[in-house]
């Protein structure tokens, strides 16, 4: 039988030409084989591999050839420092959401207890777990509410809202974005919906594995934006806020005058790598 770096090198070479990080592709599909650590795989780099466990980290890496994205593999993916259940049911989470929290933490912070927060799209719910985990560890409290017209996505989402323990802080329910909420209001809207343009070239390989109701959202990628922005308004209290996740170009919905009259401040959040990430809107 092989040792654990044996494996490790042979699976980074067999990836090299389906992945920008093979080797980091090669640990964690062995370490979740194996089911340890990527820092056992080093402490216990000498060690042989059980067949067993050869076998279903030769079936990983085949999967992984294909393109499937790793997280799907796995079952799971970090997010805002805590790791989510995922599927292929809902979108993987990725760093650059993590602008929502943030700045939803950062706007709850202003209002303090009693704030109603929405998650629009929820999703495996990685955005409002993370907030009510955050806004929990600050020993402050809000009220929650997430949709999803998907009710494989709050299968999941309900999941990590309990593997994180604030289950009974979130109401999740199923909605087509704002169809279930009328009458209601918010103080702080935060959503990653699709703004993908149909059919765009422009996407990786392992996109193809992810849902795409949750990526595509017509030929400009503008359809739910513009959607959501339009029905907005009635649902945000006085001086609510929406943080809405956009595409780099999509910037020009703040000069919209079908939007812009129902909102009085307007701006752009950009990533950590310069690109226009987040639309904020406030009544």
């Amino acid at each position: 039988m092989a040792s654990i770096r044996d494996h490790i090198i042979t699976g980074t070479q067999g990836l090299r030409n389906y992945s920008g990080s093979p080797r980091l592709d090669a640990e964690l599909l062995l370490g979740f084989a194996l089911g340890c650590s990527r820092l056992a795989l080093i402490s216990q780099a000498l060690e042989e591999v059980p067949l067993e466990a050869e076998d279903r980290f030769k079936e990983y890496l085949e999967r992984r050839s294909k393109r499937e994205p790793i997280a799907y593999i796995i079952g799971e993916q970090e997010f805002f420092g805590l790791v989510f259940n995922v599927s292929p049911a809902v979108l993987i989470p990725r760093p650059e959401t993590e602008l929502l929290v943030e700045h939803g933490v950062a706007e709850y912070n202003k209002r303090g207890s009693g704030t109603r927060i929405l998650d629009l799209g929820t999703g495996s719910g990685c955005v409002v777990v993370a907030l009510a985990s955050e806004i929990r560890r600050q020993s402050g409290s809000a009220h929650f509410t997430a949709v999803d017209k998907s009710s494989e996505a709050l299968a999941v989402a309900r999941s990590n809202a309990s593997q994180h323990q604030v289950a009974e802080l979130i109401d999740f329910r199923e909605s087509d974005w704002f169809s279930a909420l009328q009458g209601e209001t918010f103080d702080i809207i935060v959503s990653n919906p699709p703004y993908i343009e149909d059919g765009s070239d422009k996407v990786s390989p392992e996109v193809h594995f992810e849902p795409s109701s949750a990526l595509y959202a017509g030929p400009k990628g503008t359809r739910d934006l513009i959607r959501i922005l339009e029905d907005a308004p009635q649902l945000l209290s006085s001086s609510g806020v929406i943080f809405l996740e956009c595409g780099h170009r999509q910037g020009h919905l703040l000069t919209d005058s079908r939007i812009a009259a129902h909102f009085r401040d307007r701006s752009i959040i950009q990533d950590l790598s310069g690109r226009d990430r987040v639309l904020s809107l406030r009544r």
